[in-house]
């Protein structure tokens, strides 16, 4: 699991973003509970979800609980998982 703190200083404003970035398959108690607690703390969740399956349309399981606390989801085949790795993956979506 990875955090990130981004600033945007458009207009003289300091906004801060914070979120929590972690990598699981498509049924992962870990992404899900990453996701809560990372609500509960007033943080936004970002799943990288390893799915051979079109999620679109699927709200089963801890999917649907992803979904519900808001979670932004991205997916990745096993394929690409292995290609090119959870640190890089991680890296991309937090740059």
């Amino acid at each position: 699991t990875s955090s990130t703190d981004s600033t945007d200083t458009t207009n003289d404003e300091v906004v801060v973003t914070k979120r929590v970035v972690t990598i699981g398959g498509d049924q992962s108690n870990h992404c899900r509970a990453t996701a809560c607690a990372a609500r509960m703390v007033g943080l936004e969740p970002h799943l990288i979800l390893r799915t051979k399956k079109e999620l679109m349309g699927r709200v089963t399981g801890n999917l649907l609980f992803d979904r519900m606390v808001g979670s932004h989801i991205y997916t990745c085949t096993p394929g690409e998982y292995g290609r090119i790795g959870s640190n890089a993956l991680v890296e991309r979506l937090c740059s």
